[in-house]
C-alpha cells in the first residue's frame, strides 16, 4: 500500500526503454522538484538506473494513464473526434474523445489504483487529471486544489514535469503545489 501515487500521461522514450515510469528527463525534473519541496532527499547525480532505484525504494507508486508510448510523445494519439470516440467518458478537451481501442487502459488504471490503495494521487498534467476525475478541467485552473477521484483517493493536480521543462516559469508553481 502506497501513500502517494504519482500519475503521468504515457511513457516516453526512456520509460519505454527501461520499462519504468519517470526515469527520463521529466522524471529527473520531477525528482528535483520533489526534493526542493522537501519530499525526497536531495541527490546530485541522475541516471535512468539511479532513478529506477530511487523510485523502487521511495515507497511512492508511479504509473501512467496509458501504458504505451504514443507516436512522437503526442497524447492526442489516444483521442479522436466525437464521431469516433467514446461519449461515455468525458472528452479530454473539446473534440478529443477517447478512442474505443484505448478504453481498456482506463480499466487497467482503475485496477492499479485499487491494488495500490493510495491516500493521495498526484496528477501530473491534464491527461492524468482527466483520468482521475473523469472531468475535462484545464490543469491551469485545477492545479493546486484538492479534487475527488473516481476511485476514492483525493487528487492533487499540477503541471507535468515535461511541461515545466518547456515552460520554466511553471516550476515554482509546481513546487508550491508539492509543498501542499
Amino acid at each position: 500500500m502506497s501513500k502517494l501515487l504519482i500519475l503521468g500521461e504515457a511513457p516516453g522514450e526512456q520509460e519505454t526503454l527501461f520499462k519504468h515510469p519517470f526515469v527520463g528527463s521529466a522524471g529527473q525534473e520531477l525528482y528535483r522538484m520533489l526534493a526542493e519541496a522537501g519530499l525526497v532527499p536531495e541527490q546530485q547525480n541522475f541516471s535512468s538506473l539511479t532513478m529506477i532505484q530511487f523510485w523502487k525504494e521511495s515507497g511512492h507508486a508511479l504509473t501512467n494513464v496509458f501504458s504505451t508510448r504514443p507516436p512522437n510523445n503526442k497524447v492526442e494519439f489516444f483521442f479522436g473526434p466525437k464521431a469516433q470516440g467514446l461519449t461515455s467518458v468525458p472528452p479530454l478537451a473539446p473534440g478529443k474523445y477517447l478512442l474505443p481501442e484505448f478504453a481498456p487502459e482506463l480499466t487497467r488504471l482503475a485496477e492499479e489504483v485499487s491494488a495500490l490503495g493510495p491516500d493521495l494521487i498526484l496528477a501530473l498534467g491534464n491527461t492524468a487529471l482527466w483520468a482521475a476525475t473523469q472531468t475535462s478541467p484545464k490543469i491551469s485552473k485545477a492545479r493546486g486544489f484538492i479534487h475527488d477521484s473516481i476511485w476514492g483517493p483525493k487528487v492533487l493536480p499540477t503541471y507535468h514535469p515535461s511541461a515545466v521543462l518547456r515552460q520554466w516559469t511553471n516550476r515554482p508553481i509546481v513546487i508550491a503545489d508539492l509543498c501542499k
